[in-house]
């Protein structure tokens, strides 16, 4: 969904810095330990013996978690399993799967791939009894010890690797090996999984399958590298799966990979949040060189139904201002609403006060719009559109603001509450100088007015004069026909109109490439710099000869991309900074 995240004091934002200060707000209460037990999990049918499950935990595992998963009837004579796969190439799992089996309703991301070569299989996979050969160098051994596999009448389980290895097991024709295995006869092997290592012992996005004693088919996915939800361990993982009931588990590929996919939903049917453009959304999905997809045909729609559809609002407001925010809905469901009974209430919980309530146009503390229209057929839109009071603060706050659709007699309806979910920042007022540094990582200066897209967190420190020490940095792969496009944007809330000297700096990273592409966007244009980020670090490098005309507010942005190079390696972005240069001092052939 499209978010209109546009606000006065920069021209965007960066999402991950608001979950961080969330977890230093004092408005936000410590949240006890959950389990499986404490979802008020959001279900839909997807097809015939298809169910989709989806919940985000506040701490579990002491982390934020959102899990997605489907739940697949394995004895409904309708239901069967495949696994579309490419030899020699990748693609995204929700455009493969439904590709080549069309009547596919579910499915999950396959097993490692080369990520560098022709793309195929690095485990073991046979399709039909035919061996298909792998596309690349075999994984580490523990990658294929396990196996979803199906038997020539269709019956389909999970199973270990033979003594003899794979070619030795002949009581299967389709077999699709990954792993580690997680749940071995209702046991984790816990020994076993520490002992991989970091690739299992660290926090990832992950997606397993196991299957359970009374024949269902469980397909998980974890998301993770995201502000919203931190991964899992292999462990942590296989007591998910020990919970949902399955006595034997297997990990599948997992990292920005991990997907999830449904027929006919939203978002070109990804259901879970792929962690490969580092945003707690649907659009990060990475290609890959095969799936489980599930066949199943559609099933009655539900009385009940909604999908979200969009979402307006600011994630930034300004202390004491006011913002308008639109929900909108689409009945998916076969009732009509109407605005008597179909509500829109706060949740998580829904007994709370909202801190943004405007008690001057809210009809209920709860309730902070009526449905607009009155009535909605099925297949129609509906919106709800209230006002966000922003506090008055001498400091920066942030609120999560949880929202979910209530059909009187009935309960809620349609997407979990989590997914009317908005992050706003109340930012205090700004008292800036006329130089200023805008850095990337939080505890750093004026961090509100940076964001990017693909980047992540790294250790490397920059010690550039006037740069707040040991707060890390951000980086982004310079590979870009692998990793896509990368992009670091800094929109300063200019104290004054003027002209502007221009620096940045970078930590003396590893894997530092060239040529690194900066974009100053002013009042006068656009200018471009190619910067070598091998040949120098923690200094100021100025962008050009002489300063910038930047308008007052959000009167420009620098923009750091990848655009220009495309090498395995790494970009790096600590700071940038604003010198203001007197008028006086500026001759009009100096500026860009």
């Amino acid at each position: 969904m499209k978010q209109a995240n546009r606000l006065s004091v920069a021209a965007s934002v960066r999402l991950w810095f608001a979950v961080c200060l969330l977890l230093l707000s004092p408005l936000q209460p410590a949240q006890a330990q959950q389990t499986l037990a404490d979802a008020d999990w959001f279900v839909r049918p997807i097809a015939d013996g298809v169910v989709w499950r989806y919940y985000l935990f506040d701490n579990m595992f002491g982390s934020k978690q959102s899990i997605s998963y489907l739940e697949v009837d394995l004895k409904n004579p309708n239901v069967s399993v495949e696994t579309p796969y490419l030899a020699a190439a990748r693609q995204r799992t929700s455009v493969m799967v439904p590709a080549q089996f069309p009547a596919a309703a579910g499915a999950i991301n396959g097993t490692y791939f080369d990520t560098t070569g022709s793309g195929g299989h690095r485990t073991y996979l046979r399709v039909n009894n035919t061996v298909i050969p792998p596309g690349g160098a075999l994984f580490s051994p523990w990658g294929w010890d396990s196996a979803i596999a199906k038997d020539s009448s269709g019956s389909v389980s999970i199973i270990k690797m033979p003594t003899g290895g794979w070619a030795a097991e002949t009581t299967h024709p389709n077999i699709m090996a990954c792993g580690p295995l997680l749940v071995d006869a209702g046991t984790i092997p816990t020994a076993y999984l520490n002992s991989i290592g970091s690739h299992c012992t660290s926090r990832h996005p992950r997606s397993a399958v196991g299957v359970t004693t009374d024949s269902r088919l469980i397909m998980v996915t974890v998301d993770g590298r995201t502000d919203m939800a931190a991964g899992m361990t292999c462990t942590e993982l296989a007591d998910i799966m020990l919970q949902l009931g399955c006595p034997y588990a297997m990990n599948l590929d997992g990292g920005g990979s991990t997907t999830l996919w449904g027929r006919g939903e939203q978002y070109g049917g990804v259901l879970n949040f792929p962690s490969d453009n580092s945003v707690y959304d649907h659009l990060g999905e990475r290609a890959c060189s095969n799936a489980v997809a599930v066949i199943a045909p559609t099933t009655t729609p539900l009385a009940w139904d909604a999908r979200l559809t969009g979402k307006s609002f600011s994630a930034f407001m300004d202390s004491g201002t006011s913002q308008t925010v639109t929900l909108t809905y689409q009945n998916a469901g076969t009732q009509t609403w109407t605005a008597t009974a179909t509500k829109l209430s706060v949740a998580r919980p829904d007994t709370r006060t909202s801190p943004l309530r405007d008690p001057a146009t809210w009809p209920g503390t709860t309730e902070p719009a009526v449905m607009s229209p009155a009535t909605v057929a099925p297949g129609q839109t509906a919106s709800f559109t209230f006002r966000f009071k922003a506090p008055e603060t001498s400091t920066t706050l942030t609120f999560d603001e949880h929202f979910k659709l209530v059909q009187l007699g009935v309960g809620r309806i349609g997407p979990a509450d989590s997914e009317a979910w908005m992050r706003i920042n109340v930012l205090p007022p700004y008292s800036g100088a006329t130089t200023f540094i805008v850095e990337s990582r939080l505890g750093g200066q004026n961090i509100a007015w940076y964001t990017d897209s693909g980047m992540a967190d790294t250790g490397t420190n920059c010690s550039a004069p006037g740069v707040t020490p040991g707060i890390g940095s951000r980086y982004g792969s310079t590979y870009r026909s692998v990793a896509g496009a990368k992009s670091a944007t800094v929109s300063p809330n200019f104290p004054r109109a003027g002209n502007y000297n221009v620096y940045v700096t970078w930590g003396a990273g590893s894997n530092r490439r060239n040529p690194i592409t900066y974009k100053v966007n002013h009042t006068s244009g656009t200018s471009v710099f190619l910067i070598d980020q091998t040949a120098t670090a923690n200094v100021w490098v100025r962008l050009g000869s002489g300063p910038f005309p930047f308008a007052a507010g959000p009167g420009g942005t620098v923009v750091m991309s990848n655009e220009n190079i495309d090498v395995s390696g790494s970009m790096y972005i600590s700071a940038v900074k604003f010198e203001h240069v007197p008028d006086a001092a500026v001759d009009d052939w100096m500026l860009y």
